[in-house]
């Protein structure tokens, strides 16, 4: 039990080392965000002023397999305020694939390129942005169908 503990405070050390080294004062790993709007710690104002920040790029991104949590976050927050700027999101990483005339979704918007060249480019769970693109499009085409 003290090992893994011991493990947990090494890694968590080890990246605030690296977002500090890289330029950052101060960051909120977004996988500790995220984890706390799943399990609904934040809510009210603190939810709010997250949001905002994620928004706003002033927090570390995520992967785009992970981005179904950023997504989720916002669109908890205030579905009306987020879902232009989620869609346009989804929008600017995955036209990168296209581009490049990818026939699957990427690990990463960089690509092979990633990970010292290593960067899976056939990587299923960066598809889940794809499901929020489809839904909120047919939402928001909706919602103008009926206006």
């Amino acid at each position: 039990m003290k090992r893994a503990k011991r493990r947990k405070k090494r890694f968590s050390l080890r990246k605030t080392a690296r977002l500090r080294r890289n330029g950052a004062k101060k960051s909120i790993p977004y996988s500790a965000t995220r984890s706390r709007f799943c399990r609904g710690v934040a809510a009210g104002e603190t939810a709010k002023t997250v949001c905002e920040k994620i928004a706003k790029g002033k927090m570390q991104d995520c992967s785009l397999s992970m981005k179904t949590f950023k997504y989720d976050a916002l669109l908890k927050c205030d579905k009306a305020k987020y879902q232009s700027a989620v869609l346009e999101e989804i929008r600017q990483d995955y036209e990168k694939m296209l581009a490049a005339g990818a026939t699957s979704v990427w690990e990463t918007t960089d690509g092979a390129s990633e990970f010292d060249n290593a960067g899976s480019l056939c990587h299923g769970w960066s598809a889940i942005s794809i499901v929020y693109f489809e839904t909120l499009l047919r939402l928001q085409n909706e919602n103008k169908k009926a206006e």
